[in-house]
């Protein structure tokens, strides 16, 4: 049904009802900021009645902080000449439409001080020949802390990203590590701050030395915190890889202790896994894997061969045994490890690395240091992909080397 409005006061009438039903507080200004009418929601917002601020300066009538701090009107305080919205009136009342803008202060509702957040426009009107400024104000106080919160939290967050990420780096073997008889090399990226790759080399008596290696399913924080769980009960003070008794623990003992402590059940993950114990002075070595991928011997006169003894991932209780597989690294070989973010990483054109590809790059034919060609992998697999890795990467070189003993 059309509105038909038939006199004057009825007219009033109907726009003061428009006027009072916005969500935005309306304020008629004329040049010398003295305001001229108001509707309803500025007088909730800012907890006045219209009668009360009829003919008062804006930002008296607004209880301003920066006027009631100083005890002035409006236009005299020291801050009046930042005031944006006593800017934008100004341009308005040249004829100009000035930009939308934001005016964060504090007010004294009420005697009450309350910071809020004000989106703000003005637009000139020409009344009974007067020059004068309609404002606009929106509340977006309860947004803005809103988002400000989510900002803080964020940045909180990126600190503890950050401090999960010199955690989980402080457990990774440090530069410089050494093993008499042994070369080593590795390289690992995350694909966010944090990963669910870990890996580590320690010495478990005189002779042998233990390697580890593992991929939580999934990444970001929660898989870090299990890899760092892991990590913990492999090293070499737990208990796990070295028993009270100074006795070495066999890979598929390990394994099977892995299987026991990280149930999917409580963890709600399961990870893949590979253990490695290597004997510095004759190169023997046992091996164990659980759902990794099969581990390279690149020998020194090229041929490469895949360690392929493997049992089930940790944490689905396949029920299924984890073999223990065994090798000799001469003098000259290298053994590698590695995660699947490696051979799974796609290209451009969906296909993938794959292990062929990687054993290639591995082959020692080509005279490369163990550190150039863990490097050369590293590279040519982020150069792979046209974006950022999806999966963690880490791989592992160690190579024997010719050791003198008198």
């Amino acid at each position: 049904m059309t509105i038909v409005i038939n006199d004057p006061q009825e007219s009033k009438e109907f726009l003061n009802a428009i006027l009072d039903n916005m969500e935005s507080a309306v304020l008629l200004l004329d040049a010398d900021m003295r305001i001229h009418h108001v509707n309803r929601r500025f007088q909730e917002l800012f907890r006045h009645s219209g009668e009360n601020v009829v003919g008062v300066c804006c930002g008296n009538a607004l209880s301003c902080g920066h006027a009631v701090e100083e005890n002035v009107t409006c236009g005299k305080s020291s801050r009046c000449a930042e005031c944006g919205l006593r800017a934008a009136a100004k341009q308005a009342l040249t004829g100009e439409i000035p930009k939308r803008s934001r005016l964060v202060r504090r007010f004294y509702l009420r005697g009450t001080p309350e910071r809020k957040h004000l989106d703000f426009c003005c637009r000139p009107m020409n009344y009974r020949g007067r020059n004068m400024v309609l404002a606009v104000l929106h509340d977006v106080t309860e947004l803005e802390e809103h988002r400000l919160g989510l900002l803080e939290h964020k940045e909180r967050l990126e600190i503890d990203l950050r401090s999960a990420a010199l955690i989980q780096k402080s457990l990774l073997p440090q530069p410089g590590l050494r093993f008499p008889g042994l070369e080593l090399s590795w390289r690992f990226r995350p694909s966010e701050a944090v990963g669910g790759d870990m890996f580590n080399i320690f010495r478990l008596d005189t002779r042998r030395v233990g390697l580890f290696l593992l991929d939580v399913c999934g990444h970001g924080v929660s898989a870090a915190m299990m890899a760092v769980s892991v990590s913990r009960l492999l090293s070499p003070d737990a208990g796990t890889v070295v028993d009270v008794d100074q006795s070495v623990s066999p890979p598929e003992r390990i394994m099977e202790r892995l299987e026991r402590e990280f149930p999917f059940e409580r963890f709600g993950s399961y990870f893949s896994a590979q253990y490695v114990i290597l004997d510095a002075v004759d190169g023997s070595l046992t091996y164990a894997s659980a759902g990794n991928p099969p581990p390279v011997l690149a020998r020194a006169d090229g041929r490469t061969e895949l360690l392929d003894v493997h049992g089930p991932v940790i944490g689905l209780d396949a029920g299924l045994p984890f073999p223990a597989g065994q090798a000799r690294l001469e003098p000259g070989d290298r053994l590698y490890l590695y995660t699947d973010g490696i051979p799974e990483r796609r290209g451009s054109d969906g296909s993938l690395f794959g292990e062929e590809r990687l054993t290639r790059l591995l082959s020692t034919d080509a005279g490369q240091t163990l550190e150039q060609a863990v490097d050369a992998v590293f590279a040519q697999t982020l150069a792979f992909g046209a974006s950022a890795p999806a999966d963690d990467i880490c791989l592992l070189g160690v190579e024997r080397k010719l050791l003198n003993i008198t």
